[in-house]
């Protein structure tokens, strides 16, 4: 069997000494800031907690940016190699790597520990995402994701079955959040049968779609009747020709 190269060696060398230097720097933040262990874990998996956005947004521990933190780890242990190296040869490895190759495994090293987080992370979401998921139908989970705008859309297309054009009525500003995705998802799950886009404006509209708007006397415009309330707050209305 061919020896291990030394390179390699080295290399693990750096990788497990990181990870142990890491681990050390954790327990001593559990200290000086009297924090539990569970916790301080539980703040790493928090900042790295981000399953339903693309960001690169990345949260805090104790106090301070988690990313700072890996910094300090990196600082420390270039240091202590750097004097390490003054040490008798025997203690350290035959085979010094260069600088490049250092950064290069220890930046690996905490590069595992974040993806090791990041799988904790997908692992308990699989986990909680099954647990509330499984076995309702596809109905169901449209209603728990996306709540008011699927379950008042659902409720406007029985109402008013068949191809519409259809006008938003509402309180709210459609190109700013917090309405903004709700007013998106609306959209969405009224297509194809109510159209409410208002791409043709010149086509006539046959209803009128009330989102939290409130409804008072005379705010349904002549030529218009209530076809059905799904609360105070969200109203369809329609022509009074239309069935």
């Amino acid at each position: 069997m061919k020896p291990i190269p030394e390179k390699f060696l080295s290399s693990l060398r750096i990788f497990i000494i990181v990870e142990l230097l890491l681990g050390a720097y954790l327990i001593m933040l559990a200290v000086l800031f009297k924090t539990p262990i569970p916790d301080i874990k539980q703040q790493l998996l928090d900042g790295y907690r981000f399953p339903y956005t693309n960001s690169c947004t990345v949260g805090d521990l104790v106090g301070m940016h988690i990313h700072l933190h890996l910094i300090i780890v990196m600082l420390v242990f270039l240091t202590f190699y750097s004097l390490g190296q003054r040490l008798p040869r025997p203690s350290f490895p035959t085979r010094l790597p260069s600088i490049p190759e250092l950064l290069l495994t220890a930046g690996l090293a905490l590069w595992a520990s974040l993806i090791f987080l990041q799988t904790i992370n997908h692992a308990h979401i699989f986990a909680n995402e099954r647990r509330i998921f499984s076995g309702k139908s596809v109905s169901e989970k449209q209603r728990f994701i996306h709540k008011q705008p699927y379950v008042f859309a659902q409720y406007c297309r029985r109402r008013f079955p068949g191809r519409h054009k259809g006008f938003l009525r509402t309180d709210l500003d459609p190109q700013n959040e917090p309405f903004a995705t709700q007013h998106r998802k609306l959209v969405y799950f009224l297509f194809p049968d109510i159209d409410i886009r208002n791409i043709y404006v010149d086509a006539a509209y046959d209803c009128l779609i009330f989102y939290d708007e409130e409804t008072r006397p005379g705010s349904i415009p002549p030529g218009f009747k209530i076809k059905g309330v799904f609360d105070a707050r969200h109203v369809i209305a329609v022509k009074e020709e239309a069935p």
